[in-house]
């Protein structure tokens, strides 16, 4: 073998080990990347579950007008409108706000 045979086939190795370790980060990093999708999703679901069981009880007779339920509402739609912003890779199709803009009041 000459020199420049070692010479390339030392580079192959070292191709070869490098390319390896990229695919195994990038591997990894879309599991995590999943993971935080997975656990965004479920906080989203949350917070819309709090703000629809909040609406629901806002409009009971009983604490129809209370002014820190009002607040407490109007915060939670807020917090969903920030989570709407971000784009989840997930694969769920799910809708999860449920309130259509027609039954938005002013507050």
């Amino acid at each position: 073998m000459s020199f420049l045979s070692i010479v390339l086939f030392i580079f192959l190795f070292l191709s070869l080990l490098t390319n390896i370790f990229l695919l195994w980060y990038a591997y990894r990093s879309i599991q995590q990347i999943r993971y935080y999708d997975t656990e965004l999703s479920e906080i989203i679901k949350a917070i819309g579950a709090f703000t629809n069981h909040l609406s629901g009880v806002y409009n009971m007779e009983t604490f129809y007008g209370d002014e820190t339920l009002r607040h407490l509402l109007r915060h939670g739609e807020e917090i969903m409108r920030v989570f709407d912003g971000y784009d989840l890779y997930s694969d769920e199709e799910e809708e999860f706000y449920d309130e259509t803009p027609e039954e938005k009041t002013a507050y």
